[in-house]
């Protein structure tokens, strides 16, 4: 009986850590919208608002950074709905990798003034909240407990077993 509670306590450890994990993560991407997300050669970098709406024209550039965004709102409809990534989490695993090559990889971010584009020196205060958030989003989401389809019918099953003999 023992195990079977320290079962559930680990359980509801890892549901509650993946919540406030969630949380951190959308903190930290709000927070990163309102400051420079790159560092640029002789002025402000763009803001993370910049850069999440014009981000969108790097898939032209094939820069495929943008999309750790999308795969991030994924995670956290994953989470927020209760539900455990698939196993493995491939949406995560990705979101997490574009945000490692967000800082090796300097972005064409930085106008030059004449229209054209020149790359970035490094990340700023938004780049690494950003960043921060993708992060603890992934981490957030793979905390949950998986469960097996199995399980879930054993479970459904003795749950109408339950509200049958209570109708009785």
């Amino acid at each position: 009986m023992g195990d079977l509670d320290h079962k559930a306590s680990s359980c509801e450890f890892r549901v509650a850590t993946g919540w406030l994990l969630t949380v951190c993560s959308l903190a930290f991407f709000f927070v990163c919208l309102f400051f420079p997300a790159l560092n640029c050669v002789g002025r402000v970098g763009p803001t993370g608002w910049d850069v999440l709406i014009g981000g969108w024209m790097a898939i032209l550039t094939l820069d495929p950074r943008w999309f750790a965004n999308v795969l991030l709102l994924r995670t956290w409809n994953w989470t927020l709905r209760n539900r455990a990534a698939p196993k493995p989490s491939r949406s995560a695993c990705f979101a997490s990798v574009f945000a490692g090559t967000s800082v090796i990889v300097p972005a064409m971010a930085c106008g030059s003034g004449a229209g054209g584009a020149e790359p970035s020196t490094g990340l700023a205060l938004g780049g690494y909240l950003w960043v921060a958030a993708v992060v603890s989003g992934v981490m957030g989401c793979w905390l949950l407990p998986r469960s097996s389809k199995t399980t879930q019918t054993t479970s459904s099953a003795s749950d109408n077993a339950d509200f049958t003999s209570n109708v009785d």
